[in-house]
């Protein structure tokens, strides 16, 4: 599979992704999705739930290889965590679904 390996080349890539017209809610999961390098399906599916101070807990059900999986989270991870909550933080979802905030964002 294609892949960049220069981190100059990986910096232009997140500027163009975050100057496409997108929700802010959008744009905050495919940032935190590049901090944590987790499965997109994980970061659609995150419930505040399973956040405690600064790691993730992925519990087994959710885990392709039906494992849990502890993340930690960056100082990065956290201020992308403390803006979507502005966004988000009043339901069970870090980034729902624009249209049904109880459903996960499709990518």
């Amino acid at each position: 599979m294609p892949a960049i390996t220069n981190l100059s080349e990986l910096r232009e890539m997140m500027r163009v992704v975050e100057s496409l017209p997108a929700h802010p809610v959008t744009i905050l999961a495919i940032r935190f999705l590049a901090l944590t390098a987790v499965r997109p399906g994980e970061v659609n599916a995150m419930p505040w739930s399973e956040l405690k101070s600064d790691i993730w807990s992925i519990p087994a059900e959710r885990m392709k290889m039906k494992r849990g999986h502890v993340v930690p989270l960056s100082r990065q991870a956290m201020d992308v965590l403390e803006a979507v909550k502005t966004l988000t933080g009043r339901g069970p979802m870090v980034f729902p679904n624009a249209r049904w905030a109880h459903r996960n964002r499709p990518f």
